[in-house]
């Protein structure tokens, strides 16, 4: 009994040395570099993202580089708040002063492995003023159960049902304007529209630093020559359009 107390008091020693040589290199190595230590802070308010590496850059696009952002979707409303979280990674990046990001891939699979799409854009600089952010209780009083993300400044998430999908789809984007306005006031945005049983609608998702937004209008209601098919989940409470502001 004494011989194995006296192993195991010995193997406690290693590893608690092994430990401290470990932590000690890791200091001296300088831990995490700050890009990937950078892309894993923000990732944590992006559900839908599984990694993120800044990578070697395209072919024929030498001297580039370019941010790699896998993430998982089950439909197609899931695919677009993949991308459209891969796009504010992008930009938020972009916008560090870390390093150089000159556009992003993003590549999405459903839960069995299997790509549902690859998609992505450039990463213009940044030659806009910012406009200056509404506060979040501005915002909240006008679009009640929105959601709130901080991966720049502020990015709004709007999940409302209305009681006449087909006009709304016809009648698409003219009246989700008159209900949300544009995107003044902050970053970017995620609306899902839903029909009163819960099914979408239309689905949206834009990022103004990229200039890049996503729109799909789902094929049961007709399709709006404006839009073409594209990229939710992780909703909080729906809200009636009507509660959204304004007549639907």
């Amino acid at each position: 009994m004494k011989r194995y107390l006296l192993a195991a008091c010995v193997v406690l020693v290693l590893a608690a040395a092994m430990a401290g040589i470990l932590r000690a290199t890791t200091r001296r190595a300088g831990g995490t570099p700050p890009v990937q230590a950078f892309l894993d802070a923000k990732m944590r308010a992006l559900p839908e993202l599984v990694s993120a590496d800044l990578g070697a850059p395209k072919p024929d696009y030498p001297g580039t580089q370019y941010l790699y952002v896998t993430g998982t979707a089950s439909d197609i409303p899931g695919l677009i708040k993949a991308e459209w979280e891969a796009g504010l990674l992008a930009a938020s990046l972009a916008d560090s002063g870390l390093t150089d990001v000159s556009g992003f891939l993003v590549t999405i699979r459903d839960p069995s492995g299997r790509v549902m799409e690859e998609n992505g854009t450039e990463v213009p600089p940044s030659t806009l003023v910012p406009t200056s952010v509404l506060p979040e209780t501005t915002i909240a009083k006008r679009l009640p159960g929105v959601q709130f993300l901080h991966v720049e400044d502020i990015e709004a998430i709007v999940h409302a049902r209305t009681p006449d999908p087909a006009g709304f789809a016809l009648h698409f984007p003219d009246r989700l304007v008159t209900i949300l306005g544009d995107d003044q006031g902050y970053d970017a945005r995620l609306i899902r529209i839903d029909d009163e049983r819960g099914r979408p609608v239309v689905v949206q998702a834009s990022v103004n630093r990229l200039t890049w937004r996503m729109t799909w209008v789902n094929p049961a209601y007709g399709s709006n020559p404006e839009v073409a098919p594209r990229s939710s989940s992780a909703f909080q409470r729906p809200v009636s359009v009507v509660e959204a502001g304004r007549n639907s």
